[in-house]
């Protein structure tokens, strides 16, 4: 499934700030909750089969998407998951965003957005309010 990167407001039909019941509305009932360990403050629903991660604040509202492989996820005109990290990283520049290389990957500060790497690969990308 192809996703819009829109930083700041929205990852195609998902928009920041929506109620959970707005986006089970627009994605359904299929998902799991969980989280990433024992002592996390934020509980994730994952819509595996869509290959989404979501986020929701201590208001109940959407602040927080990961998509993942094989899914694309488009950031202007930058594919940007099942590519190189590398080739990825300069897009980005030449697309205008400042990066900062981390452990998980590439974090783009002013659009909030972090590229996932997996042994070279862009296997995820989440995206913040």
């Amino acid at each position: 499934m192809l996703w819009e990167i829109n930083p700041g407001k929205s990852v195609g039909q998902l928009h920041f700030g929506m109620t959970r019941e707005q986006v089970i509305n627009c994605l359904g009932n299929s998902y799991d909750e969980f989280r990433r360990t024992s002592v996390s403050e934020n509980l994730i629903t994952a819509y595996d089969n869509e290959g989404l991660h979501l986020v929701f604040n201590q208001e109940g509202k959407l602040e927080q998407v990961s998509i993942f492989f094989p899914n694309e996820a488009i950031l202007g005109s930058i594919q940007l998951l099942g590519r190189d990290i590398g080739i990825i990283n300069q897009e980005l520049i030449d697309g205008g965003f400042i990066i900062e290389t981390v452990d998980a990957g590439l974090w783009c500060a002013h659009a909030k957005i972090l590229v996932i790497e997996a042994e070279g690969q862009v296997d995820g990308v989440e995206v913040h309010i």
